[in-house]
């Protein structure tokens, strides 16, 4: 026993170097998290490289390349950043070469790749290497044969209930670690806000305006497919009801804001031929260089739309610190591109429309390639369609506007299903988290010794 306890005290003291790799927003959240929780669970000097955002970066991490030059979504749209893919999987190939330890957070397109070149390689040194794969790629939804690559993985780390039934079904070494998002303070909650609506009268309603969030994704290639068409829906909802909307538009910090400025100017030139002005209202914005817009329609005045861009600045990585978005605040549902914003607004109780445009090429491929019924978190979780979603061809403004006026005139249904995915997520369990990371250092046989 004393021997036993002598070599894990040893372990502690080792240097480890391990190598990291996230290339998405919500996955650095994650990296950052894990990155935390090794640090407790080591005692020894931690040496990170690899790839990941400014969260992992605080943490210690030298990225070799910024991330957001790699991230995109969808088959099609994922063509242009290629190049800078295979030379940053090229250099994490070479690093992967003197490493003791591997974090992968999704990321399919580099992870995968280097777990099987880790894995299945000739010299037993780089074999024994422990890979642990947090949030792995998403094949019980599409592209299942991938499960055997994932295999090859000392062990998956899953957010989701469902996923790790589902890698565990496979025989492959899953285990459920839970979300950070379960931790988040709701800021805001619609059922208050809800009941409130309920108790006026119509007209009283109309007196205030609707707040809307509006989340269209944390990369480049997202927020093109979705900002543009939600605004058009939005402005759309707004005459349909003759009512005055803010929009607050989350802005993040992993896409240009240059990006956003375009595509709202696009949008509102659009609004204009449609019968939309530009109001007299003169909005100041002393915090945000985005500005704040202000429509209003010619023949319906009552109909007006504030376009509010929010900017958080970025998530800190104490769990402590989780926080709703401020886009989320006051708002009575959001409209989210598909993704992680749609479980952040339903557990802080505003009711999410998920979009998932893509383009006519990735959209033909996700229909032959894609095997499961729900394409929003929250849906996946509860197994069920508990909130409304749209996606591949349904994404037109005028199906997103019938949408919009269901769920305005069933607000007060939504909470039963809030309660439940309250219920059904598991919080995120650092200390299990902990417990697993000390089992696979003190289980390798090459770390390297200070």
């Amino acid at each position: 026993m004393s021997s036993r306890l002598s070599h894990i005290s040893n372990v502690a003291l080792r240097r480890i170097r391990v190598l990291c790799v996230s290339i998405e927003a919500s996955g650095d959240r994650l990296l950052a998290l894990v990155i935390q929780a090794l640090k407790k669970a080591h005692q020894g000097e931690i040496e990170l490289m690899g790839v990941g955002g400014p969260l992992s970066q605080a943490e210690g991490l030298d990225s070799l390349i910024d991330p957001k030059k790699l991230a995109a979504h969808g088959l099609i749209e994922a063509l242009h950043v290629l190049p800078q893919t295979i030379r940053a999987y090229m250099s994490l190939r070479q690093m992967a070469r003197n490493i003791d330890l591997c974090l992968f957070v999704d990321a399919p397109e580099i992870n995968m790749r280097l777990l099987a070149y880790i894995k299945t390689h000739k010299s037993i040194d780089i074999r024994q290497t422990k890979v642990l794969y947090i949030a792995p790629p998403q094949v019980w939804a599409w592209r299942s044969y991938r499960a055997k690559n994932l295999a090859l993985a000392d062990q998956l780390f899953c957010l989701f209930n469902f996923e790790a039934k589902w890698f565990q079904q496979h025989h492959i070494n899953a285990h459920l670690i839970g979300h950070p998002l379960a931790l988040t303070q709701v800021s805001v909650s619609s059922l208050d806000h809800n009941k409130s609506l309920e108790s006026e009268e119509d007209q009283k309603r109309k007196q205030k305006p609707l707040v809307i969030a509006l989340f269209p994704g944390s990369r480049q290639s997202s927020v093109k497919l979705c900002l543009e068409l939600a605004i058009l829906s939005l402005a759309k909802f707004a005459l349909a009801l003759k009512q005055a909307l803010i929009i607050q538009v989350a802005v993040t910090p992993w896409v240009k804001e240059r990006l956003y400025s375009k595509l709202i100017a696009k949008a509102q030139r659009r609004l204009i031929k449609e019968g939309w002005v530009r109001s007299t209202q003169q909005v100041v914005t002393l915090e945000q260089t985005l500005e704040t817009e202000v429509l209003e329609h010619r023949s319906n005045p009552e109909s007006c739309i504030t376009l509010k861009p929010i900017k958080q600045s970025v998530y800190h990585s104490q769990l402590s610190s989780f926080q709703a978005h401020p886009a989320l605040n006051n708002a009575i549902f959001s409209v989210c591109y598909a993704g992680t914003a749609t479980l952040e607004s339903a557990l802080s109780g505003v009711i999410p429309l998920s979009l998932a445009p893509l383009s006519k090429v990735s959209a033909w491929l996700a229909k032959r390639l894609i095997r499961v019924e729900h394409c929003t978190l929250p849906n996946l979780c509860l197994n069920e369609r508990a909130f409304p979603e749209l996606h591949l061809e349904q994404c037109t403004p005028e199906s997103i506007l019938i949408t919009l006026v269901q769920m305005y005139e069933n607000l007060d249904t939504y909470q039963a299903q809030f309660e439940r995915l309250r219920i059904v997520l598991k919080p995120w369990a650092e200390k299990e988290l902990m417990n697993s990371l000390k089992y696979h250092l003190n289980s390798t046989t090459n770390l390297t010794i200070t």
